[in-house]
Parts: C-alpha cells; sequence; structure tokens
C-alpha cells in the first residue's frame, strides 16, 4: 500500500520521498515535481495537514485532484476516512467516495455509503448511514452532517446499544443538535417488532426533564385510578405542541394542548387544560403563560401568567402551587439596571391580593469620585399599591450611602454613611413620609494557620449599625403583606452584629466550615443579645459519610431554640441513608425525615421517603419506589401512602433527563422536582 502525507508544498518533497513503501520510478517523480510548480501554496493552510494510505492513486495538477482506491485511508485534523474509492479536491477539501465508507469524527463513528464530505467544512452527505452519536444509535437511508449537527431521512433512532434493539423509533425525519436535542417527525415507536405509538413529530432534549411520552397508569385518592396520555407534534423546528388526553376514574376526561417556542432569543409556552368533573359536575381549567425574549444583551421582557378556575385547581391536579402573575421588563444601562414591573389581579377568588401596577425600580452601580477613596451607592424605587375594595397608594422608596473602605494593619475597615427617604400618597391625595439617616462601620480581617497539609481560615467580622427614623401619622390604607418594609429590619437604630466563618481544609477540600451570627441591640436595657445564629458543616474524607450539616437558631433569654435543621448523609456503593429533623416553633414544624435506597441486585432498585410528625406521633408522608432496570429503558413503581394514597408506574427512556423526586436538606419545602438522576 502506498503511504502519503500532504502538506504545504514548499515543506512536503522529501516527506513524500520518503514516505514511500514501494519502489518509485522516475515517472513518479516527475509527476511530484510538476505538481509542486503547478499547486499552489495557498492551498493548504499552515496547519492543514491530510494524510492518506492507498494500494494505488493518480494525481493531477490543473485540477489538483487526488484520485486513489483500493484500501484508502485518509486523516485530517481528528476526522479518519477509510474507503475502498476517493476523489479528493486539494483546493476545497472535498471528498466523493464510491462504495462503502467510515468516517471518525474525533469519538463518533459513522459508516455508510457513496458520500460527498468536506474535511475542512466537516460537513457533507451520506447514503445508507448507520452511526452513533453520544447514547444514539441509528441507520437512515440518506443523511447530511456537520460539526453541530446530525439529519436523517427514512430513519431508525434507538438508545438500546443491542444487535437487535428491545425498541426503536422509525421516522421519517430527524434532526440531531448534537448535545442539545432531538426533533423526531411522523415517528412510530416499536417495541421489537411491534408498534406501540404514532406521532406526527416531537422533541427530546439532552439537557432539560423530558415528560414521558408513554401512557402513565396510576391511582390516587382524588380521582381514583387515571392514565394520562401526551401526544406530542411540531408546527416548525421551533413551535412543538403536546396534546393531553386523560381519564380519571372519578373525575372523567379531562384534556388540553400545550404549545412551547425555544430559540437563542426567545422562550415560551402557553399551557391549556379542562375538565369536567363527573363528581361535582363543576368546569375547572387553568390557562398558562410564560414568555421570554432577550433584546441584544441589554433587554429582555419576562410575562408569566396563570388564570384558573379556582385557588385549588393547580394543587389537585398538577400538583403546583398558584403563582402571582406578572410582567416584567428589565434594562442594563452604563451603571444602572432599571425594571418595570406590573403584578395585577387575574383571577377573581384572590380577594385579599396585594397588586403592584407598576413597580419602577432603578439600581445604581457603585461609583467612584474622580481619584478619591469614596463610593456612591443608590437606588430609587417607586410603586402603586392597589386591593379590591381597599383602594390604592403610592409609595416611593430611594435611599443613597457613601462609603471609603481602607485597610489598618490586618483589618479591612469600610464606614457608611446614607440617607433613606420614603414618601406615601393616598387616593385621597394625603401624603406622608419617612426619613433615616444611617450609619455601618464594617471591620473584617483574615487569619490563617497551617500544620503540615492542615489549613485553619477564620475570618471574624463586626458590623455597627445606627439609624435614627423621623415620620409622620399617616397610616397605611392596608397591610401591603410581603411588601412592607420595616425600619429595624432594613436599618437597625443601634446594633452591634457579630459574625465569624471558620473553615478548616485539606490541600484544597474543605473538611469542615462554621458560621457565627449573632447581634447586641445597644436600644434596650436588658435582653440586648439577638438570637444566635449557628451554622457547622462536617464534609470529611470519607467513602461512607458524605456530609452533616447543623444549623440552629437559639434564644438566650427564653433558654430555647426556635429553629433546628439536621442532616446527616451516608453513602455506600450499593445504598445511601439520609437523615433529617426540622425543627421550626413559629411554624409548628417537628418532623424527622428519612429517606435512603438500595440495589437489590443488578436489575432492581428500591427507595424510601419518610416524614415523621414527632408532636403527633405519626407519619405524615410516606413513600417508597421500585425501580427496574430494562437495559435501555426504565421502570418505576411508586406507592405513596401518605398524605394521600397514590399508586403510579412510570416507564422512561434511560438516556434522557427525567422527572424525579429527590430529598434536598437545603431546600424548603425539603422534597423537589429536578432532572436526571
Amino acid at each position: 500500500m502506498n503511504s502519503l502525507r500532504i502538506k504545504k508544498p514548499e515543506k512536503y518533497i522529501l516527506e513524500i520521498i520518503l514516505s514511500y513503501k514501494v519502489k518509485i520510478n522516475l515517472v513518479a517523480v516527475i509527476i511530484f515535481l510538476s505538481l509542486i510548480i503547478f499547486f499552489p501554496s495557498s492551498t493548504l493552510g499552515k496547519n492543514n495537514e491530510i494524510y492518506f494510505q492507498a494500494d494505488n492513486y493518480l494525481w493531477t495538477s490543473d485540477p489538483p485532484l487526488l484520485k486513489a482506491w483500493g484500501r484508502v485511508r485518509i486523516k485530517y485534523a481528528d476526522i479518519c476516512l477509510e474507503t475502498e474509492e476517493v476523489s479528493v479536491d486539494l483546493q476545497s477539501f472535498e471528498c466523493i467516495t464510491t462504495g462503502k465508507v467510515s468516517l471518525i469524527r474525533g469519538e463518533q463513528f459513522l459508516k455508510g455509503e457513496n458520500i460527498r464530505y468536506n474535511l475542512k467544512t466537516d460537513e457533507g452527505e451520506f447514503s445508507s448511514l448507520e452511526g452513533s452519536e453520544d447514547s444514539l444509535f441509528f441507520r437512515a437511508k440518506r443523511a447530511w452532517i456537520s460539526k453541530d449537527r446530525i439529519e436523517l431521512q427514512e430513519a431508525s433512532i434507538t438508545t438500546c446499544d443491542l444487535h437487535h434493539p428491545h425498541y426503536r423509533i422509525e421516522a421519517k425525519e430527524v434532526k440531531i443538535l448534537i448535545g442539545e436535542e432531538i426533533i423526531i417527525r411522523s415517528a412510530t415507536l416499536y417495541a421489537g417488532e411491534i408498534p406501540l405509538l404514532w406521532i406526527p413529530s416531537f422533541k427530546r432534549s439532552y439537557r432539560k426533564e423530558n415528560q414521558p411520552f408513554v401512557p402513565q397508569f396510576g391511582y390516587e385518592d382524588f380521582s381514583g385510578w387515571y392514565l394520562k396520555g401526551n401526544y406530542y407534534f411540531l408546527l416548525s423546528p421551533d413551535y412543538e405542541g403536546i396534546l393531553h388526553l386523560d381519564y380519571r376514574e372519578k373525575k372523567g376526561i379531562g384534556y388540553g394542548v400545550d404549545f412551547s417556542l425555544t430559540t437563542k432569543e426567545e422562550e415560551a409556552s402557553i399551557r391549556t387544560y379542562l375538565i369536567k368533573e363527573k363528581d361535582s359536575l363543576k368546569k375547572r381549567w387553568a390557562t398558562r403563560l410564560n414568555y421570554k425574549k432577550n433584546f441584544l444583551s441589554s433587554s429582555s421582557v419576562k410575562i408569566k401568567l396563570d388564570k384558573v378556575s379556582d385557588k385549588n385547581f393547580l394543587k389537585d391536579y398538577f400538583q403546583e402551587e398558584l403563582k402571582s402573575s406578572s410582567l416584567l421588563i428589565e434594562h442594563r444601562g452604563s451603571g444602572y439596571q432599571g425594571y418595570l414591573l406590573f403584578e395585577p389581579k387575574v383571577n377573581s377568588f384572590t380577594k385579599e391580593f396585594v397588586e403592584r401596577v407598576p413597580q419602577i425600580k432603578f439600581i445604581f452601580l457603585p461609583w467612584k469620585i474622580k481619584k478619591s477613596d469614596l463610593y456612591i451607592n443608590s437606588e430609587a424605587e417607586i410603586t402603586r399599591f392597589r386591593e379590591e375594595e381597599k383602594g390604592e397608594f403610592i409609595r416611593a422608596d430611594s435611599f443613597a450611602s457613601l462609603s471609603s473602605p481602607f485597610i489598618l494593619n490586618s483589618f479591612n475597615i469600610t464606614p457608611e454613611i446614607g440617607y433613606h427617604f420614603f414618601w406615601y400618597r393616598g387616593e385621597k391625595k394625603e401624603e406622608g413620609y419617612r426619613r433615616i439617616p444611617y450609619q455601618k462601620i464594617d471591620i473584617s480581617s483574615r487569619v490563617q494557620g497551617q500544620l503540615g497539609n492542615y489549613v485553619h481560615l477564620m475570618n471574624p467580622r463586626i458590623i455597627y449599625y445606627h439609624s435614627h427614623e423621623v415620620k409622620d401619622n399617616l397610616d397605611f390604607l392596608f397591610d401591603i403583606k410581603d411588601y412592607k418594609k420595616e425600619t429595624a429590619k432594613i436599618h437597625p437604630p443601634d446594633l452591634v452584629k457579630l459574625k465569624l466563618n471558620d473553615s478548616f481544609y485539606h490541600y484544597k477540600n474543605k473538611v469542615a466550615s462554621s458560621e457565627i451570627n449573632i447581634g447586641y441591640d445597644l436600644t434596650k436595657k436588658k435582653e440586648n443579645f439577638t438570637p444566635l445564629n449557628y451554622t457547622f458543616c462536617l464534609t470529611p474524607i470519607s467513602s461512607l459519610l458524605r456530609y452533616f450539616k447543623l444549623n440552629f437558631l437559639y434564644k438566650f433569654y427564653e433558654k430555647e431554640y426556635s429553629i433546628i435543621n439536621s442532616d446527616l448523609s451516608l453513602k455506600d456503593k450499593n445504598w445511601y441513608v439520609d437523615l433529617g429533623w426540622r425543627k421550626n416553633y413559629a411554624e409548628n414544624i417537628n418532623d424527622f425525615i428519612f429517606q435512603g435506597g438500595t440495589e437489590l441486585g443488578a436489575k432492581w432498585r428500591l427507595s424510601t421517603f419518610i416524614r415523621y410528625d414527632l408532636d403527633k406521633k405519626e407519619t405524615s408522608e410516606e413513600k417508597y419506589s421500585l425501580w427496574r432496570d430494562l437495559h435501555c429503558w426504565g421502570a418505576q413503581l411508586s406507592v405513596k401512602t401518605k398524605p394521600e394514597r397514590e399508586y403510579w408506574v412510570i416507564f422512561y427512556i434511560k438516556a434522557f433527563p427525567q422527572y424525579w423526586v429527590k430529598f434536598s436538606p437545603q431546600a424548603s419545602p425539603w422534597v423537589e422536582i429536578g432532572g436526571e438522576e
């Protein structure tokens, strides 16, 4: 077999001659010298090199063309092409093959017939393509590939790596956006050789959570036995739709249509659902809109609309809480950020809902006064509050502060003075105000010690706050709830606050850390200390103990803990156990939480979640899940006995992210919905 390496012409003569594995005759030398004379040096870049081997090959100089046949192997960058016959245009680097061909691009392996492929642009056309991308295996009669996508026609795809896959999808057209998503048109799902489902079009994401596209079967106290089906379709490459058709034993038939749009500049979704309950004869429904669009790199608009028939609809049918609707416009300018927020009332049953129509806010980034060490920080906000049957009023809120940080020995010191002003105006043009001049000094340091491979780091910090409020006697027309700004919380009258961070490292890994926060109120004559807030985290270098976390809020004078959160996580090769305790006096929570899982052989997995109320001495939440590995598929049987009975079975493709329930000791609530485990 002849072997050849093509480089920039002025460098490759000797390399070509020395690389021959057969005897070179005079005619071949003359051909190569002619090629050097007539082949332009600009055809190949400085680092662009082609290596090829072939049983036979033929050169032409005008046009510069290489033809090779026999056992041909061409290598360019991380691309390797093997075939029986090829023609290579040495100006465009386009390859045209005859017969079978294999193509390796990095870790991707493709096989096909009669391809036209450009080595420089890394794109081309195939006939009878067969290959894989990540966890996806595919075959197609025709295909087009590039660096970031693969397009297939008359295709078969699967994530099962067996010669006879457990399942496959036969589709008229498939687009694989590498590492992002798969778009499929006219798809039929096969289990073995049995067709199960036909879908006109749908998308599956490699990154985002995917809803199961096979029917879901289960039971719950609210609706009885149910069967839920999702039917996917694409209106265009960017528009996707889902038709929901569900049957619930106690409630009847429910249906809805979802539409979604995803581009680089905008994301939008509309979700609808309607059901006429056969037990209550009520029509219950929901229409939900989410929209986000970015304008250049400095502005964006976000819209959220939840219009529902009653306040419990989303919780009953989708296990979701009803949230407020809003329109938010953001703009980032030179040295500032601006927000325009509308939060109107859209559901008639929310009688005591406080609207913000609108709220305008500007946040100015800190800026330095010329060559001095003085920094100015400021914000401004104006909000119109409105509540049905109670009226409305306007609140203007603005502040400005002046600070000058400096270093004294080993201490970082930042003194700050500021002025905060609130102005109010009611429906009848009555006005009120609050003026709050305030001062603050922040002193921090860093103490580090090292012993062998261990490093101990302490960051003590003391902050002194002082403010003086002057206000009139104007009363609010109504309670604005979470939007109320209490002076003592944002600018304490006289408070010294101590914060201490303590960390312990082994090499670069943090082994343990703690944080202490406590304040001393100078305005009180006794019981001056604020509650002690303490957090400790232990992450030892151990294969069994993952972490231990403890957080509590202790009231000195009542001699009691108002909040206690503790978590212990253990994990071995075939099992894991998470234990948690949640104690909150204000919210009457005193729960012990257990979550664990274990492998039951090579194919089965069992997980458990239990929440136990220590005050009532009863289980408030209980769930068990049994998982079965079906090679490329996965099956989950879940049984939830409390607070309501629920049973469900889900089949899913293991290669794509799924919805699952995970215990999170840092989350609130402590059961959250996530992506791939």
